[in-house]
């Protein structure tokens, strides 16, 4: 008699083990499974940011190239009344109505980046009437340096001259190193309450009038 008691003892202590075996097991395969979605889900959110980075990327500079598109070639667009440089504006405010301009703007492009950009796009205008109008924010007149948005605009030989090579690995990831920036570009977020006076650079004033150039210049 005391054999068998002693066997079912034997047996719960048994089947208690396996019980709590089997729950331990079910809990580290519950944790696992959860433990996978979790990591699932963020590899998914990265994957999917990353994306969206690299569209928004390409977007941009898509954005910033389609400028160069007058200047190519085989563009056909010539001799246009007015060629807008500087920050972000609406040219309908600036300009007459019924006139033909090209643009190229950029958010918080300073005057030095528009002088250059001028020195390489002035021959898309009209050679007697044609005009360049800059527009600039008053903080950015003595600002001395060049941003990723303007070295598309650029030749090579430019470049090399300027000692611009390693903003090319900028200009190629705009939404990286200008993302702000970058984002205003896209949505083409335009600056009003522009005010005209005359350009406060002399070499700039010189180099239209020696090429016949008609300069207004708008600040704000």
């Amino acid at each position: 008699m005391s054999g068998i008691i002693s066997l079912i003892k034997n047996h719960k202590k048994k089947s208690l083990f396996c019980a709590l075996l089997f729950i331990l097991a079910a809990l580290i395969g519950i944790y696992i499974y959860i433990y996978n979605i979790i990591a699932c889900i963020i590899a998914c959110a990265v994957t999917f940011l990353i994306l969206i980075f690299f569209l928004l990327n390409l977007m941009t500079i898509r954005k910033v190239n389609s400028q160069k598109t007058p200047f190519n070639p085989r563009s056909a667009i010539r001799n246009v009344d007015y060629l807008i440089i500087g920050d972000m504006c609406d040219p309908n405010q600036l300009i007459p109505s019924g006139k033909t301009y090209v643009q190229l703007s950029a958010p918080d492009r300073n005057l030095m980046s528009a002088y250059e950009i001028l020195r390489h796009t002035y021959s898309i205008l009209d050679e007697k009437y044609g005009t360049v109008v800059f527009v600039i924010k008053d903080k950015y007149i003595n600002v001395e340096r060049f941003s990723i948005f303007d070295i598309p605009l650029f030749h090579k030989i430019t470049i090399n001259r300027l000692n611009l090579k390693m903003m090319i690995i900028k200009a190629n990831f705009p939404f990286l190193f200008s993302p702000l920036k970058s984002i205003k570009l896209l949505l083409g977020i335009k600056i009003s309450g522009w005010k005209n006076c005359e350009c406060p650079k002399k070499k700039i004033n010189q180099f239209c009038e020696e090429r016949s150039i008609k300069l207004i210049y708008y600040y704000k």
